[in-house]
């Protein structure tokens, strides 16, 4: 209804008495879809439909309909606006069975009316992304029931909630892409329930590229013993992430990676670590990559995927790597000096899977005879100059040492890309044009 501008409320009556009473307008309707009325910005209030359960407000509705609806939604159990205005954006808060809200930008609404949503105390999952309206999550209060609060690129968000570490359910907790946080808070002794019970459930921590982020606190990890992928990536500022690894032993998974500050505080205990499957870590300097924990990591027998990233100046590989020999993954990135990779590496017998990326000056992989002991089945080889011509079919040195191997990527996306410009071209040229 292109050009429908106003639902009317229903009429006030006055009784003989001279009591008024307001008529509900749809006392049995439980479900309201409202969708290509961008003109439409008054509808009854919405406490007149007693029945109402499901709303539903979307494609090119007006922003000012969204607002009338989110100052009265008491009894929706489930709410969704999406394409507002035109803007493919979208908000959708669901009370039953699972309590949840998804915003995802929304930022032709008010700010508070948003940051309100988050107030309500039943909800247990939480996802704001492209919320550049929302600044604050101080007053959440659903410590006693949130399981999952997942932020991304909430540009103006400063505030994580007040309370952060009273959630008792919380499961997961992932931030990425906030610059303007710089804290996760400290926990409040006085309104704690001790220790012991700080984030006592989390299992899943993952917080990246949040550039004003310099510490976090040392009790934050200090009661999680149930942890199973703990992730910290690119957070340029960050200065201090106090872990005891002897303290999670149930950790699956395992990423600090891309905190150039953090360079000299490597993480160690990793023999206690009796379910590690997954290491992500780097980049290293000369010192920490002598000083870190290679022995505890060799000694975890669940240990599968190891991913290192960068050496800047460094011209050879930790040569503690080849103790790793229960690894089926290996990824190196970012090992700026490395010329020729160790014949050592051949030492590696359940490595299945090799991925070579960003290494300049990297032209040699290591000899035929350490490569058949290896018995890859896939080999990755991305940006690396000097190395990608010496693997080219028939004609490159390198060629003999991986032409059996069943699964080979040398810079595939360059190779997709030209074998399309090359399909285009004889497409274009041929008389077939139906063809292409």
């Amino acid at each position: 209804m292109e050009n429908l501008e106003e639902w009317k409320d229903a009429h006030e009556i006055r009784s003989t008495a001279g009591e008024v009473h307001v008529m509900d307008v749809f006392p049995m309707l439980e479900e309201l879809y409202i969708s290509h009325c961008p003109k439409l910005t008054t509808i009854p209030t919405p406490s007149h439909f007693p029945s109402l359960d499901v709303l539903e407000i979307k494609r090119n509705c007006h922003v000012l309909l969204a607002e009338k609806v989110l100052s009265n939604m008491a009894n929706l159990s489930s709410l969704e606006l999406w394409d507002l205005g035109g803007q493919r954006e979208s908000l959708k808060l669901v009370k039953r069975p699972e309590s949840s809200l998804s915003i995802e930008g929304c930022n032709s609404l008010p700010t508070d009316m948003l940051e309100r949503l988050c107030l309500f105390p039943t909800l247990q999952h939480v996802e704001l992304m492209d919320a550049a309206n929302v600044t604050t999550l101080r007053g959440m209060s659903c410590a006693a029931c949130l399981e999952r609060l997942t932020v991304i690129r909430c540009y103006n968000l400063w505030e994580l909630p007040e309370d952060l570490y009273q959630f008792q359910a919380l499961e997961d907790l992932k931030i990425l892409c906030c610059p303007r946080i710089d804290s996760f808070g400290y926990p409040n002794a006085k309104n704690s329930f001790g220790q012991k019970g700080l984030l006592k459930s989390l299992e899943r921590f993952t917080v990246g590229r949040c550039d004003a982020l310099t510490r976090l606190p040392v009790e934050m990890f200090e009661s999680c013993t149930s942890p199973r992928e703990l992730k910290l990536s690119y957070c340029r500022s960050l200065v201090s992430f106090p872990l005891d690894l002897r303290r999670t032993p149930s950790l699956e998974s395992f990423s600090l990676y891309g905190c150039s500050d953090l360079i000299t505080e490597m993480p160690s205990g990793f023999g206690y670590l009796t379910s590690l499957r997954k290491v992500k870590i780097g980049p290293f300097s000369d010192d920490s990559a002598i000083e870190f924990d290679w022995a505890g990591l060799a000694s975890s027998s669940s240990l599968q995927h190891v991913s290192l990233q960068g050496m800047r100046d460094t011209k050879s590989l930790p040569h503690q790597l080849q103790d790793l020999t229960t690894i089926t993954s290996l990824s190196l990135k970012r090992f700026n000096a490395i010329e020729a990779l160790p014949d050592w590496l051949g030492n590696l017998a359940s490595l299945e899977e090799l991925i070579l990326r960003r290494c300049p000056k990297l032209e040699y992989l290591p000899s035929v005879d350490a490569m058949e002991r290896l018995k890859l089945r896939r080999l990755v080889i991305r940006s690396c100059p000097l190395l990608k011509p010496r693997c080219t079919p028939e004609s490159g040195s390198e060629w003999s040492k991986i032409s059996n191997i069943p699964e080979r990527e040398i810079d595939l996306i360059e190779r997709i890309m030209a074998l399309l410009a090359t399909s285009v071209n004889e497409a274009a040229s041929s008389d077939g044009a139906e063809t292409l």
